[in-house]
């Protein structure tokens, strides 16, 4: 296990530290949010349905985001798992896991990396959810969900809020070298916890918007 981590590590850092994915903003370096991404990438919008997958957990064992039809579900794409940012997010993650799991939400992590890599970092970081190894085409699920563009690259971070009936309830990309944190998320999860679907405001065409209005406020 020692070697497959030092490997895994080593590779991530060379690749990551090879070709910056997007110019470093230390000002936006600030604690629970951050900035949106670079307008060139558009995660899939608030309302959209949620691109269904099935993908590896383990050599194993693979996990489906129908599994979690009826439980709302926190979709974490992030570029590699000893990427610098990935291991304080995640771990952030798995401290709150309670409370999202209190607000009827688990979370998935995404990457490209394979499931041994995720094995060992998850062993190292105390990480428990799943992290899925978006591998095999290298990219697919991350690239549907428009976290990237020609996915050659580790992908760029993205949250997704996905409700009970698989739609996307909100989305935000972020620039790489960014935490996003949990604020977002807990104020997404909150808020559709106190209204009802009647009551959900809807948009020209009758999809509901409320997330769309939480993002610009």
């Amino acid at each position: 296990m020692r070697s497959y981590l030092d490997t895994c590590r080593k590779r991530q850092v060379f690749n990551i530290h090879q070709k910056p994915l997007f110019s470093t903003v230390w000002g936006y370096l600030v604690t629970g949010y951050a900035s949106p991404m670079d307008e060139q990438l558009t995660p899939l919008p608030p309302g959209t349905p949620a691109p269904d997958f099935t993908l590896p957990v383990s050599r194993y064992a693979s996990v489906s985001l129908n599994d979690f039809r009826g439980w709302r579900t926190v979709l974490a794409f992030y570029p590699a798992d000893w990427e610098p940012v990935s291991p304080k997010q995640l771990t952030l993650y798995q401290e709150y896991r309670s409370t999202f799991q209190d607000l009827r939400a688990d979370v998935l992590g995404i990457s490209t990396d394979g499931s041994w890599c995720h094995a060992a970092f998850a062993r190292e970081t105390g990480v428990r959810f799943p992290l899925l190894a978006d591998s095999g085409p290298k990219g697919a699920i991350t690239r549907a969900y428009g976290v990237c563009l020609e996915c050659k690259e580790p992908s760029s971070r993205a949250l997704f809020v996905i409700d009970e009936r698989g739609l996307i309830r909100w989305s935000q990309a972020y620039r790489s070298p960014v935490n996003p944190g949990v604020d977002g998320i807990l104020r997404v999860l909150e808020v559709m916890g106190t209204i009802s679907r009647a009551d959900q405001p809807t948009d020209a065409i009758g999809r509901s918007c409320w997330c769309k209005t939480l993002q610009h406020n």
